[in-house]
């Protein structure tokens, strides 16, 4: 039987405490080694989504293997060399549930928890897979195994706009049966990343990894002290970390991701304000930043440092020419973190137009090609949200995500033409975008795509 032909099954949580909660839990099994637990009205939304069922990325040749650890029994192993940004793995995950259904009261008039619920009407070898996982608490919490098992192994993930958003903005948490065989490292080499477009994790690299090095990830924030790090390793999954870096002598490690977080959180300061008053300080901040975050390997603060200077800069409304520098960096440090559907990604190609025409092939060594939009694809579109309008140019326009640089629709009307000439796709606000669109609807059969890239080497 195809994935096609496979019918979701949505059950509700059964029980008179589960009647009574609200929201009231519901199960859907996309496929028997699936399971979301969610509200209803997220679960029928989910049915008839394309992303359960939509093909995985296809990864080349074998990548990893897992194996026992020195000291943290299974692990991922890298099994061949890996280049920079490579994608290692995607899988789906067998259980995933929303996170603030954890304040529903979990247990059922029958004794059985929503998650063992849940479980169990999976296949015999996913539960399997599931119940082979690591549980980390301690032997006096052993008696909720299924509980230990999803909290040692779960990943959080906003559910409709990927990986990368702030903790407290993550929706929903996945279990995955490879994935979750990651170490934590305080200097990891992978990033994980949620794909709403397959509904799957993947692991990517962020440096090169050698054959027979551990693919390791991190399970806290890594500015923090060695002290707080292992701390909060030790409250929440119960052992203590031995990775390199907490092996060294910490005291210059502590100094350098104290001054990070703290230039980060003052990066952040600056986002709002005089342009001139706080564009010198932005830059310096910025390049102390990045310089600790390579000191420390710190390859995700490093592409995170690169975003909120792009942010302040084009906040205080003066961008300069190294804006364009910063852009081009962030760029290609997010796509190879998440690929091309990282979020922030999106957000920085859609920042341009606040560069107001400085992004221009007299400033860069480019070439110019052309692709055609359907009118009335992009007609459609100018009745969605901003998102969906990027969703609909970025299905017509493949090319979106191949090149870094400028995208611009220009008109051969005469539709304000100083305004039309301006790079007003590939980066910016909503309005902005909806503001041309609307202009340009009278003479859509006019529209052309020009995507500006600057030339190798």
């Amino acid at each position: 039987m195809t994935t096609s032909q496979i019918t979701p099954v949505v059950v509700p949580a059964q029980g008179p405490f589960a009647a009574r909660s609200k929201p009231h839990p519901h199960f859907l099994y996309p496929n028997p080694d699936m399971v979301i637990v969610d509200e209803l009205s997220s679960i029928t939304s989910l049915v008839g989504k394309k992303s359960l069922f939509n093909p995985l990325p296809r990864v080349s040749s074998p990548m990893f293997e897992v194996r026992e650890t020195e000291s943290q029994g299974l692990g991922m192993f890298a099994a061949r060399d890996i280049d920079k940004g490579e994608l290692i793995i995607s899988e789906r995950p067998i259980f995933t549930h929303r996170l603030s259904l954890e304040n529903v009261v979990r247990h059922t008039g029958e004794g059985k928890s929503f998650e063992i619920q849940a479980v169990d009407g999976l296949s015999p070898e996913s539960r399997q897979r599931l119940y082979e996982l690591k549980n980390s608490l301690p032997e006096s919490y052993q008696k909720d195994k299924l509980g230990g098992i999803l909290n040692t192994n779960f990943f959080s993930f906003h559910l409709e706009s990927g990986c990368y958003t702030h903790l407290l903005h993550h929706t929903h948490a996945g279990c995955f049966p490879t994935l979750s065989r990651a170490n934590h490292d305080c200097c990891p080499n992978t990033d994980f990343f949620f794909s709403a477009r397959t509904f799957t994790g993947e692991f990517r690299a962020m440096r090169k990894i050698s054959k027979g090095e551990e693919i390791t990830i991190t399970y806290i924030p890594l500015d923090d002290s060695k002290q707080t790090r292992q701390r909060a390793l030790q409250n929440g999954y119960y052992f203590t970390c031995t990775c390199e870096t907490c092996g060294a002598p910490s005291g210059a490690s502590d100094m350098r991701r104290s001054e990070l977080s703290a230039l980060m959180e003052k990066m952040m300061t600056f986002e709002k304000g005089d342009f001139d008053l706080h564009a010198v300080l932005t830059s310096a901040i910025m390049d102390r930043g990045l310089q600790l975050a390579t000191e420390e390997r710190l390859h995700h603060i490093h592409a995170e440092i690169l975003n909120t200077a792009v942010k302040c800069s084009l906040a205080n409304n003066r961008p300069k020419y190294m804006i364009i520098q910063n852009m081009d960096r962030a760029q290609r440090e997010w796509r190879t973190l998440e690929g091309d559907e990282s979020p922030v990604l999106h957000d920085l190609l859609l920042s341009a137009t606040q560069l107001e025409g400085k992004f221009t092939t007299d400033r860069l060594p480019t070439h110019v090609r052309r692709a055609r939009v359907k009118p009335s694809t992009l007609k459609d579109a100018t009745s969605g949200s901003y998102w969906s309008l990027l969703r609909v140019l970025n299905n017509t326009l493949k090319i979106v995500h191949t090149f870094d640089g400028a995208l611009s629709l220009t008109s051969k009307a005469p539709v304000d033409g100083d305004f039309a000439r301006r790079s007003i796709l590939g980066f910016g606000p909503s309005a902005y975008i909806e503001q041309f669109i609307s202009r340009m609807v009278p003479a859509l059969e006019n529209v052309s795509v020009h995507i500006v890239r600057r030339r190798a080497g």
